[in-house]
């Protein structure tokens, strides 16, 4: 029993037991000034001397009582400074004392919303501290792994290690996800570092595992009903399991969402609209908050906004492009307690013009079309671009930036493998389908290279009379193809006359996915596209006709109003979706292509290299990759897959040419929003703790110490009281 009582008892605060070195000061004292007794022999007194020996001893007795209450005054006061504690044994097995070596697993959530400051300090600034606080709190043999919740979950310490100095400075490294947290693969990282602990014999056997977070609702909602639910019962089951919550109960932010210009291949000297959404995401409203607008770094608009609690708005902003290449446009506001979401970019590409392929089954079929695109805004270049589908096999596709098939009755099997291999590599086409579409053969194309994303099934019946028109179901324009229609509903877009179209049936594999972007009345698709490899296939399911060229019109498109900004949109959105992805999210994947420097016949040979491509990251930090092997039209492919820090990245190719690529936040987190810990499900361990508030304490030991200080604190109070009532009856009686 005695060796039982030895292994759960302690001190949570030992080292203030030096305090009980102030007890030998009433001894000291005692010594000091106690009276030095000079024997003068008279007489008259030796009567007295047989009362005063007795009366003596009680006066010792007394004295002695009195210093030992001081002392013990003093002692009391030292050991409630070093908190004492013991349990017995079952009180161990429940609050989990570990005295016993402990492996702690602490996992840090690292995304976003992290970010987020109170009284100049970070949500994981908070966190690191804690997590530093619980490490040297510790019992002596404890071993610390350490897990980043980011996206993905990152295992800093993947190995339990006994050198405590070197996991606090891990933790002092970490830094903010931009990309978010990945909670499920978070959670199974952990579950595999504690299976793989308890069979490693050089560890301690006991696991306990201690998460700080901000219970994101947009990562832990699925944690307490949705598909992660069984993941973390299971965890919490097994194993010791601690939730501590860095919320706070009020937040306040706002954020940019969005920054839309009109295109991403915006044309020199030609008006560019850019649209700026904010979001208020506090219970306050907001007044005169300047919104810029800046080009590669260069503020060119500006404008006060005012939002009201929960409101979202959008500014528009018009900009002329006077510098050709790629750059990137930024949406500003002041900075707030989450300064991430505060800045948006977006990529764009400036060029003269762009190089569009008319691909004719009949001379003269590109005139209607041509005329759309270019009334005041030259999309493509003046010089020849329109081409017979029998000269097509000798064209270089990879010239053009995109490619119109006008109504093409159909094509051979090769110049259908080469379609898609330049749409594949990052290419736009545009297909006008009519009465000389032959469904059949661009059927058996589809099934074996899936151009297009659908099978034709048959044209609506002919009216002879004309006189049929389908309606026109805009699909709340949320298609980049319609969107500049919204503002405008007496352009003339829901009353073009559609006499006929194409009916068709979506293919049915996922990597084929069909969206429409118009389409009639009863929802059969207008315009639809899908996106294949790094491309876009657009499909206008009733080509444009002037009138004149059949006698079974499909439609009356070429003499309406809307006729010109429909095209040059239809156009434009693939061009834009047709081009390389520049504007991502963190944690997307940087890909482009280059053309590998031209040997200089002139310079002496070097041996050969494989190209590099230099990224410069937002904080200009720089890494070079290699790229691939060439491809057929003699580009070469690369990716770069570190963009967790939201920004502009640039990649700079052996060339020199620069090309700017945008990462933002999902802005998934900028609402705050966090769910309760007491929601998360209940650990059937009593060591699990969950609490709101970042003030549990690490070392169980010290849990059961105030019950201890409690008793001391008042037999403290006693001796103080037993004290001065010594004191005042002594000194009262020697007066």
């Amino acid at each position: 029993m005695a060796n039982s009582l030895i292994a759960v008892a302690g001190f949570a605060s030992a080292w203030m037991l030096l305090w009980g070195v102030v007890a030998a000061i009433p001894i000291l004292l005692h010594y000091l000034y106690r009276r030095r007794q000079v024997a003068v022999p008279w007489a008259a007194v030796q009567l007295l001397i047989q009362v005063i020996e007795k009366e003596s001893k009680r006066i010792n007795l007394e004295q002695w009582l009195l210093l030992v209450v001081r002392t013990l005054i003093l002692l009391l006061f030292a050991l409630s400074l070093a908190r004492p504690f013991w349990t017995n044994e079952d009180e161990q097995s429940l609050s989990g004392n570990s005295v016993a070596s402990t492996n702690w697993i602490i996992a840090l959530d690292v995304s976003y919303s992290m970010g987020y400051r109170v009284d100049n300090q970070s949500r994981l600034q908070f966190a690191q501290a804690r997590a530093i606080e619980i490490i040297e709190a510790a019992n002596d043999g404890d071993a610390f792994a350490l897990v980043a919740l980011g996206r993905p979950p990152r295992a800093v310490v993947a190995s339990p290690s006994f050198d405590r100095s070197a996991v606090i400075a891990e933790i002092g490294r970490l830094t903010i996800d931009d990309a978010g947290c990945d909670l499920p693969s978070g959670l199974q990282l952990i579950a595999d570092i504690a299976q793989r602990a308890q069979t490693n014999e050089t560890l301690p056997s006991n696991i306990r595992i201690l998460l700080l977070s901000d219970l994101g609702i947009e990562h832990w909602q699925t944690a307490i009903n949705g598909t992660d639910a069984k993941l973390l019962q299971a965890l919490m089951a097994k194993f010791p399991f601690e939730v501590e919550s860095l919320s706070d109960e009020t937040v306040s932010n706002i954020a940019i969402t969005e920054i839309r210009p009109s295109t991403s291949r915006a044309i020199l000297d030609q008006p560019l609209e850019v649209d700026v959404t904010l979001k208020n995401y506090s219970d306050a409203s907001i007044n005169q908050l300047p919104v810029q607008l800046s080009l590669d770094g260069s503020t060119l608009a500006s404008e006060i906004v005012e939002l009201q609690p929960d409101e979202a708005r959008t500014v528009r902003f018009s900009l002329t492009p006077t510098s050709l290449g790629s750059s990137t446009l930024t949406g500003t506001i002041p900075a707030d307690r989450l300064s991430v979401d505060n800045t948006r970019h977006h990529a764009i590409e400036v060029r003269e013009s762009y190089d569009i392929l008319f691909v004719e089954q009949q001379m003269g079929d590109a005139k209607i079309i041509k005329l759309g695109l270019n009334p005041d805004r030259p999309i493509s270049r003046p010089s020849r671009n329109s081409v017979s589908v029998l000269e097509l096999p000798s064209i270089d596709l990879a010239k053009w930036h995109g490619i119109v098939l006008l109504d093409l009755a159909s094509i051979d099997e090769a110049l259908a493998s080469r379609l898609e291999n330049y749409v594949r590599a990052g290419g736009a086409l545009i297909c006008m389908w009519g009465p000389r579409t032959n469904a059949a053969q661009w059927n058996a194309h589809e099934s074996r290279f899936g151009l297009l994303g659908f099978q034709f099934l048959d044209p609506t019946p002919f009216d002879p009379s004309a006189e049929r028109s389908w309606n026109i179901d805009p699909l709340e324009y949320q298609s980049p193809v319609v969107a500049p229609f919204a503002d405008f509903p007496d352009a003339g877009l829901l009353t073009t006359p559609i006499f006929r179209f194409w009916r068709i049936e979506p293919n049915s594999t996922k990597n084929s996915e069909l969206a429409v972007d118009l389409a009639t009345e009863n929802r059969a698709p207008l315009i639809a596209h899908h996106r294949l490899g790094q491309g876009t296939v657009y499909s206008l399911l009733s080509t444009p006709q002037s009138g004149s060229e059949s006698s079974q019109p499909w439609n009356a498109m070429a003499t309406w109003p809307s006729f010109v900004p429909l095209m040059q949109r239809l156009v434009q959105s693939a061009l834009d979706s047709g081009s390389q992805q520049t504007t991502l999210l963190a944690g997307q994947v940087l890909v482009g292509k280059m053309l590998p420097p031209k040997p200089n016949p002139l310079a002496p040979r070097a041996p050969t290299e494989s190209p590099v491509v230099t990224i410069v990251r937002p904080d200009k930090s720089e890494s070079q990759i290699s790229v691939g092997d060439l491809q057929d039209d003699g580009t070469a492919l690369w990716a770069f897959q570190e963009t967790h820090q939201s920004g502009i990245y640039i990649a700079r190719d052996a060339s020199k040419d620069e090309h700017h690529y945008a990462v933002n936040v999902d802005g998934s987190e900028s609402g705050l929003q966090s769910i309760a810990a007491a929601q998360l499900p209940k650990s059937p361990l009593r060591q699990s703790k969950l609490t709101d508030s970042p003030t549990a304490t690490p070392n169980t030991a010290a849990e059961s110490s105030p019950r201890v200080t409690r008793v001391l604190l008042v037999s403290l109070g006693l001796l103080l009281i037993l004290e001065s009532s010594l004191a005042w009856g002594l000194g009262r009686r020697e007066r």
